[in-house]
């Protein structure tokens, strides 16, 4: 699929990582299937293993992809105690055009993560990660060479877990692993359509105060349970928009030494402290925070001063920074990539359906495959017509004709994502979850109703064949 490309990682550059922009193969690329059994015996450029191949090989043009449950693979340096960080990782060094991707509901990458380093045009996709003990997917260069143009989407990010926090070698604060998905030294980066879940340090932009990193979009991310960094950003500009944060226990989003964040129609519920500009910990300067469209639903009162609520999206702020002789706000957000962006609403109920990897419900039940736009768009605000246009198309549909789509399922006289979330829970078997309109929700005319019926409901709303 294509997949919604919107975002920095796109901004004037195309075909990032092993696919084309339309979703298709590229047509040099290798394709290198990665399993539990064979991660340690792949070979690839004169590199066995899976952890050789990411360091020294330095892949460019290859697609990885995992096939199931992937333990901890040979060559990362144990979770002993001894070390501060760098446990149980990959590094994927020096590389370019690369994929790394997970193929059907179950690629778990257990206990360990994998970062980027000095890397072009990678993407990464239909993961699942959990109990990494440092960092989950992250990325950094140096003051020469970035890393840049990375595409982090559709993965579900679970919390980290350190048994040697507190040991005097392990930070204390890193019993829930270092960061899920980490970024210093990295420009044109897009995080989107991912779900951080129970996660406590999330997505840290940006280290020490001379580490300098810029352009970066999270968009379409379902941030559950966070506690803090979603993200927490130093020296960049961030654009965060349509995001889904739910009952995060620190802050929301953080902006600190001289970030620039401009805040866009999220939806922010039982978020303590949602816009949280200030200088945090040793940072010498605060950060500054735009803010025109956001939802607070349910929220604690913000504690940062250095954000501004725009009375339009076009209206130039002037945010000062807390501390004198740091920035304060630019108005980047005056001349960015062109984009569509949803209402705090939509852009939840978006979230909701169609966030993180392709997943198995924990009552074993099957979610369908996520999907999502191919090109940026807005949830239908008015019902598309259940009635064929009889201009264009015979009043008699042929046998072997595809069946028209009713899709109302709650027969309230509209067809929009309330009916998608409502077909989606009753597959699931969500309980008190009931259809109005029963003949409605098989779709496909076939006589059942089952994820097919799900995938075209989908489908027609986003104005899809």
């Amino acid at each position: 699929m294509a997949y919604d490309r919107t975002g920095y990682a796109h901004d004037n550059f195309s075909d990032i990582g092993g696919y084309m922009d339309d979703g298709t193969l590229k047509p040099d690329v290798d394709v290198i299937y990665v399993t539990n059994e064979n991660k340690d015996t792949i070979t690839y450029n004169g590199k066995v293993g899976l952890y050789n191949i990411f360091f020294s090989g330095k892949p460019k043009n290859v697609v990885f992809r995992f096939v199931g449950k992937l333990d901890v693979p040979s060559g990362t340096v144990a979770n002993d105690g001894s070390h501060n960080d760098g446990s149980n990782m990959l590094y994927l060094q020096n590389s370019s055009n690369v994929t790394v991707e997970g193929i059907g509901p179950d690629t778990d990458l257990i206990e360990w993560g994998i970062e980027m380093k000095r890397c072009t045009s990678c993407e990464f996709r239909n993961l699942w990660l959990g109990k990494y003990p440092d960092d989950g997917i992250a990325m950094t260069g140096n003051a020469d060479i970035h890393t840049e143009h990375i595409w982090v989407h559709n993965n579900t990010i679970e919390s980290g877990y350190n048994a040697f926090a507190g040991n005097g070698h392990v930070d204390a604060d890193k019993a829930d692993g270092d960061g899920s998905t980490d970024m210093k030294w990295s420009e044109y980066v897009t995080v989107s359509y991912n779900v951080y879940k129970n996660c406590h340090k999330t997505s840290l932009v940006g280290g020490k105060a001379d580490q300098f990193q810029d352009h970066i979009t999270y968009h379409h991310n379902w941030f559950d349970h966070t506690e803090s960094r979603n993200p927490r950003v130093r020296n960049a500009h961030v654009h965060s928009y349509n995001n889904y944060f739910l009952a995060n226990g620190e802050y929301g989003i953080c902006a600190s030494y001289n970030s620039k964040i401009f805040s866009e129609n999220n939806y922010f519920e039982q978020t303590h402290s949602p816009l949280y500009a200030i200088n945090m910990g040793k940072d010498q300067y605060s950060g500054t925070i735009k803010s025109f469209g956001d939802k607070f639903d349910n929220c604690l009162p913000d504690e940062g001063l250095a954000y501004r609520i725009a009375e339009s999206r076009m209206e130039s702020v002037t945010v000062p920074n807390l501390i004198d002789g740091g920035d304060g706000y630019d108005n980047f957000d005056q001349t960015m990539y062109a984009y569509t962006v949803q209402t705090p609403d939509e852009a939840k109920a978006t979230v909701m359906a169609y966030a993180g990897r392709m997943k198995t419900d924990t009552a074993g039940l099957p979610e369908l495959p996520t999907e999502v736009p191919t090109e940026p768009t807005t949830a239908p605000t008015e019902a598309p017509t259940t009635e064929p246009d009889t201009t264009e198309a015979p009043t008699t549909e042929p046998t072997d004709a595809p069946a028209s789509i009713d899709g109302d399922l709650n027969a309230d006289g509209s067809f929009d994502l309330t009916d998608v979330i409502l077909l989606q829970k009753w597959l699931l078997a969500v309980p008190d979850t009931h259809i109005a309109n029963a003949n409605a929700a098989d779709v496909c005319k076939d006589g059942q109703i089952d994820i097919f019926d799900l995938s075209l409901l989908k489908r027609s709303l986003l104005n899809k064949q």
